[in-house]
């Protein structure tokens, strides 16, 4: 049984990496806002996506939300013309190319000709504040050295944990959330089951910094999380002889890499107060490997 556990964590854990991979190729898209010449209407493309009846309007959005917000404030209408639009970029190239033939060095204030329905198009950029997901949910795949306090030969104790965490802020926030952690010894000196669950929660409070370079979010975080005491899935809920403390602090320290919506995350943990009653010399630690989902 745990030999079977144990290949399911680590298939689990070949499917994350690949997974992570495959975020690439979608988190270097960018967008355009184009006017359609087949129905005359704004709308937004990805910049890739290339045809004969598409106006390029503007382009170089990292997100499809931040384009189509860029239509709401400056087009009152979905409708545009294309024809108009296109003399509109051909009039301001002659312009260009006048004024530098000329070498004018002082040039009049250009003239903007509104095209049906927009309401400002002045030299906007695409450095519209950007609004971040801030609820996700993780599952991670854990290792601690538990079975180093189990007297286990293997040091080594797989686990996983579930949870859920909110953000507050931009590029710098802090956070908080609930977490669910379960480890799975093998005890091979047990005569009754070989291998057994421990379990606790947690509450984790953390600073982090996050950067969207070319459409990759990258995220940094530290902190601390607060542990309710381990228990066993045995009726007596002991340890093996041991017993686990009513409370504990451990100091967490990830990184995450991906979409603003799905990312791969690696973290490590240490314990900076006791996690058992009668172990004063064990301090637990553990690393893990996981998947994120931002909403």
């Amino acid at each position: 049984m745990k030999q079977n556990f144990t290949q399911q964590l680590i298939q689990f854990g070949l499917i994350i990496f690949l997974l992570s991979f495959s975020l690439n190729g979608y988190t270097q898209k960018t967008f355009t806002v184009v006017c359609d010449k087949t129905d005359n209407t704004v709308k937004v493309v990805d910049a890739d996506k290339r045809s004969p009846n598409y106006v390029p309007i503007k382009g170089g959005f990292p997100f499809r939300q931040v384009a189509q917000k860029w239509i709401d404030e400056n087009y009152s209408t979905t409708q545009c013309d294309p024809g108009e639009i296109t003399n509109q970029i051909k009039a301001q190239s002659q312009s260009v190319n006048s004024d530098i033939n000329n070498n004018t060095v002082t040039a009049a204030p250009p003239q903007h000709t509104t095209a049906p329905g927009i309401k400002n198009v002045q030299s906007q950029t695409a450095d519209t504040p950007i609004k971040f997901n801030n609820t996700s949910l993780l599952l991670d795949i854990k290792f601690s050295n538990l079975g180093e306090a189990l007297l286990l030969e293997n040091n080594l104790v797989p686990g996983i944990e579930i949870g859920m965490e909110q953000l507050f802020g931009n590029e710098i926030y802090f956070g908080t959330g609930v977490h669910f952690n379960a480890y799975l010894a093998t005890l091979e000196n047990s005569s009754d089951d070989d291998s057994q669950f421990y379990y606790f929660g947690r509450i984790p409070v953390f600073l982090g910094y996050r950067l969207n370079y070319s459409g990759m979010m990258i995220m940094a975080e530290a902190g601390a999380e607060i542990n309710t005491k381990m228990a066993s899935t045995e009726t007596d809920k002991t340890i093996l002889g041991r017993t686990g403390k009513d409370n504990s602090v451990n100091f967490l320290g990830r990184v995450k890499i991906g979409s603003e919506t799905v990312m791969l995350e690696l973290g490590t943990e240490f314990w900076l107060t006791e996690i058992l009653e009668n172990y004063e010399d064990f301090n637990m630690t553990a690393f893990y490997l996981g998947l994120r989902f931002y909403f």
